[in-house]
């Protein structure tokens, strides 16, 4: 067992030292990035990460990007570093000054003339003053700017790096030598000469036991401790002669040296280093590598030169491909043999097996296969090795493969699946079941199951066995078959996958979520993995031996335990470069997980996955805080946000401004996806609001007290972060206020008086009846104007029909137009001064408009006047020029639009012994896309019949009487087509010419 082991670790071993390739997340300019040449990288007290480039400043939460530019106040578009200050500031450094921002406003300083070209190479923090490293020297900004050190030494320091020291001292890393100085502005003293380094120094760094790392040109990494000095080359293992920096984690345990052609990661064993180097070679695409930056979440983040942002996903994650050495990317079985060795099946690719010795060792149709395009693998107890292909069942042996074929008695030659049983092997093809005697090497198909597509076979009891195929689950006992499809309640009937849970239970993946069969009972119960579509087209189902269950599918993979509620998701963020896995292609081994993918075969180390998720972190930020919607000043409610990213302390603001809007963020950098958000204010939430996505929440008409707005986030493991809190107070109105209270209870006192109240009251009422008569009498004046407006149009427009009719010489025409349009022009003149008018004379009126208005717009449209018989027309008063607003309505914006013949009608019955019913009707195109042709314009019929309503609502209250408009309402049939527009005007019969609201 030991020697078995042995010789898996080997080829283990052997596959890893050959062509593994790291993931590495990109983002670029199309990404959002200010800019592709990155120069610098850091992180806030908040989270973001801040990256530098020559084009801007990006700030970055793990999923967007927001920009900042010479137009927001940077004093230039090259940043070269970046820090916090004493987390109220951050500081951007330039050529020749820097910038700092606040949170709200960008500051930018410049440098005195004697440093206007110089590059800053580094800021460090100290106390609350900055100390600048640059090319010409050091400075210091304490609210101003203060040279240190300048060109007006022997020679100017070109100073790389700055390294706080013990006792507060100073060591100071130069492009020649080590120097050291008792604070800053002291006479410095050289720890390590320039004759002793010899070459040019670009960064440098102590080491794990108070030495020094430097990075240098032409020498690789210089180590200098008590015992001397030893430079490392890629003899050693680095990745190139000209190291451009030294990156440190946070422990000061771990160094990342970084070059133009790529970086290393060192560590020290026996008083010597190690380098474990990246390059093109290991998955970087860009091997230019001017920036390197460790997080809080130990993520490796690098900045390129002209690719843009790198993340290095370095949690147990490696890729192997075509190009370090497998026969094919598309990998879709992976088989471990007994002696160790793994088997690579690929699509129209061949077989790839790994050789103890090291290396590949590539299988093709030369070698015996009858087709490239495999899709299965097993190995039988004695030893063999046998794969399914479109072109038969193929076994290894001797250095060759041997093929069955239908001719051999295979239902079908696309053998999806095999399973190895006592001296048989179990084939599932593209056409049924079938058994091999490994004994005898015959074959026996089983009939019941002819036709079926088998994906994926379990063994159930004896001479049981469970299949998924493209028409449901199948289960043959002996000669009997049974098929579960969507009616017995799978999500699907086409299965990729079939595996038996260790409860006994049958887990069915399909294209459309996962089905759980329990094997006793014959029952189906269907689960959806929350994350749509390419979540639930489930690949391959593996268990390991701690029970949890391992899906793939097209949307990366999915852990979970044995009752499938809440599913651990792992992407792009994890390493799982390519998310569309394999059917059937999973390899689970103690700690190592193989599967295939559609762009690369994938190795994944189960223990680094492990203490990646123990290293994950989320926080939680109020991004924006807006009062009634608008972006909000601080200062003007006396308390602003001075600080980077603080909000508002004691924030009280007046009642009219209690409209609060929160726009809210999340940072967790090592997997920003699927971050939902809870928050309540209290005072108005009992309890937390239900999850969710969405990152903007508004509470509108609060009411005056004192709220707290509690937010906290929510990973894709539903670990939720801090609770992050923001207190504000609404300030009670003048007279809610104790003062204005007692005012009040004084005024009361003083009105006790009965007599008074009544005189009172009955001056109210005097004075709200002749308000009313007035608003009367205006809207009585504006119905004029109004009316006088529309017979200005209306005369222009019967005077240029006229005008037709004469030109034509169509005198009999001219003569009945001018003889109608004097008559309505009389009628008009005569309805203008009174308020009334009798229903005959109204209809009269109405009918020349109509023949007007059909004369003008000769066979567009019809009309009918109906007047039932029960309504004495000559006693009947209504409001002179009620009607015609709404003709004119249904005439210009229902018939005209409409093609072919309109028709308006005008029914008047009565609905009781005292009110009727003025119905007017048209068969055009509808109230509602009238009203969206129309957008935006007010015409004067609109106005019209705004003003109508006016009038009988005033009427209404004038006299006690029941009149009001019912419309217009748009008239459809049972399959939803427009009939046409309805409008009812219900009046009283019995109005009098006395009416309150005469003239």
């Amino acid at each position: 067992m030991r020697s078995l082991a042995l010789v898996i670790g080997s080829c283990f071993l052997s596959i890893v030292a050959l062509g593994q390739q790291y993931p590495f997340l990109k983002w670029s300019t199309p990404d959002g990035l200010a800019q592709s040449q990155v120069r610098c990288i850091e992180q806030d007290h908040i989270g973001y990460l801040w990256i530098g480039t020559l084009g801007g400043v990006s700030r970055f939460n793990g999923r967007t990007f927001k920009n900042f530019s010479r137009r927001d106040g940077l004093l230039s578009n090259q940043i070269n570093s970046i820090c916090e200050l004493g987390d109220s500031l951050m500081v951007f450094g330039s050529i020749g000054g820097i910038t700092l921002f606040n949170g709200n406003t960008f500051t930018p300083i410049r440098f005195p003339v004697s440093f206007e070209s110089a590059q800053i190479n580094a800021l460090l923090p100290q106390n609350d003053a900055l100390l600048i490293a640059t090319e010409n020297g050091l400075l210091r900004w304490r609210d101003s700017l203060e040279v240190i050190y300048g060109p007006s030494l022997q020679s100017a320091m070109h100073i790389k790096r700055l390294v706080p020291l013990e006792n507060g001292q100073l060591a100071i890393v130069t492009r020649n030598e080590l120097l050291r100085v008792a604070h800053p502005g002291g006479q410095p003293d050289t720890l390590v000469h320039r004759d002793q380094i010899g070459t040019i120094v670009m960064d440098g760094c102590r080491d794990l036991d108070s030495g020094w790392l430097l990075a240098t040109v032409g020498k690789g990494l210089i180590h200098i401790t008590d015992e001397g000095i030893r430079s490392y080359s890629v003899s050693d293992g680095l990745i190139s002669e000209n190291i451009t920096g030294i990156t440190a984690d946070r422990e000061n345990k771990q160094f990342w040296m970084r070059s133009r052609d790529g970086f290393s990661k060192a560590r020290q064993k026996n008083k010597r280093w190690e380098f474990d180097s990246i390059d093109e070679r290991s998955g970087l695409d860009v091997t230019d590598v001017r920036s390197l930056f460790i997080d809080r979440e130990c993520n490796i983040w690098l900045g390129t030169y002209g690719g843009g942002l790198r993340k290095f996903i370095h949690s147990g994650v490696t890729h192997f491909s075509s190009q370090n050495g497998l026969s094919g990317d598309i990998v879709m079985t992976i088989l471990q043999d007994h002696q160790g060795a793994f088997w690579f099946g690929t699509y129209d690719n061949g077989i790839t097996r790994t050789l103890e010795k090291g290396g590949f060792e590539h299988y093709g149709m030369r070698d015996g296969l009858k087709s490239t395009r495999v899709w299965s693998s097993t190995a039988d107890l004695n030893g063999g090795v046998w794969f399914g292909t479109s072109g038969g069942l193929s076994r290894f042996a001797d250095g060759r493969f041997e093929t069955f074929t239908t001719a051999d008695g295979l239902p079908h030659n696309q053998v999806l699946s095999l399973m190895a049983e006592e001296n048989t092997l179990v084939i599932g093809t593209a056409r049924g079941l079938a058994t091999l005697d490994l004994g005898s090497n015959t074959i026996e198909q089983i009939a019941a199951t002819k036709d079926l597509r088998i994906r994926a076979i379990v063994k159930g009891g004896a001479h049981e066995y469970w299949m998924a195929t493209s028409t449901g689950v199948a289960h043959l006992i002996y000669d009997r078959l049974t098929v579960f499809n969507e009616k017995s309640g799978l999500p699907d009937n086409s299965v990729y996958c079939l595996q038996k849970a260790p409860n006994g239970d049958l887990w069915a993946g399909t294209e459309s979520g996962l089905g759980l069969i329990n094997a006793h009972h014959g029952t189906v119960q269907a689960h959806f993995i929350e994350g749509g579509f390419g979540a639930n087209h489930i690949n391959f189902i593996a268990f390991d031996n701690e029970a949890r269950c391992w899906l793939g599918t097209n949307d990366g993979l999915y852990i979970g335990g044995l009752e499938p509620q809440e599913w651990e998701r792992f992407g792009k963020h994890h390493g799982i470069t390519f998310l569309e896995t394999n059917q059937n292609a999973i390899h689970l081994r103690d700690s190592v997980v193989w599967f295939g993918s559609s762009g690369a075969l994938v190795r994944l180390d189960r223990r680094m996955l492990s203490q990646t998720n123990d290293r994950s972190q989320i926080q939680v930020h109020i991004d924006e805080i807006r009062i009634n919607l608008l972006e909000t000043d601080f200062s003007k409610y006396g308390t602003p946000r001075t600080a980077y990213g603080s909000l508002p302390e004691q924030l009280v603001v007046p009642h009219t401004d209690n409209h609060f809007s929160f726009t809210l963020d999340a940072l967790s950098l090592r997997n920003p996806e699927n971050i939902q958000f809870q928050y309540r204010l209290d005072g108005v939430d009992d309890e937390w609001e239900p999850v969710t996505s969405g990152q903007f929440t508004s509470y509108a008409q609060l009411k005056f007290g004192r709220y707290t707005f509690e937010v906290r986030a929510l990973d894709s493991r539903q670990q939720a972060s801090e609770i992050l809190g923001f207190s504000f107070s609404i300030q009670p109105p003048f007279w809610l206020r104790w003062w204005f209270v007692m005012l009040e209870i004084i005024l009361a006192l003083g009105l006790v008086l009965g007599a008074w109240r009544l005189r009172q009251r009955a001056f109210l009422k005097n004075i709200e009846r002749e308000q009313l008569v007035l608003k009367s009498r205006m809207l009585t004046l504006e119905q004029k104007s109004l009316n006088s407006s529309m017979n200005r149009h209306f005369i222009f427009n019967s005077l240029n029909a006229i005008q037709y009719y004469i030109n034509r010489q169509d005198r009999l025409s001219a003569n009945r137009y001018l003889s109608s349009f004097a008559k309505l022009i009389r009628k008009n003149l005569d309805s203008s001064q009174t308020n009334f008018a009798t229903l005959d004379e109204e209809i009269e009126r109405l009918k020349l408009y109509l023949q007007l208005e059909q004369m003008r717009f000769t066979d567009r449209f019809e009309y009918t006047i109906h007047v039932d018989e029960q309504l004495d027309g000559h006693r009947i008063k209504l409001p002179s020029m009620l009607l015609q607003p709404f003709l004119e309505n249904s005439i210009w914006h229902g018939l005209l639009p409409k093609e072919g013949i309109g028709k308006v009608n005008v029914h008047i019955t009565p609905t009781n012994d005292q009110h009727m019913c003025i119905r007017v009707e048209d068969n055009g195109i509808g109230i509602n896309t009238s009203l969206r042709n129309k957008e935006g314009d007010d015409q004067h019929i609109s106005r019209g019949m705004e003003i109508t309503s006016s009038r009988l609502e005033l009427l209404r209250k004038a006299t006690g009487k029941t009149m009001h408009i019912v419309g217009p309402v748009e008239l459809t049939n049972e399959s939803g087509s427009i009939l046409g527009t309805r409008v009812d005007v219900i009046l009283p019969t019995d109005l009098e010419e006395d009416s309150p609201t005469k003239s």
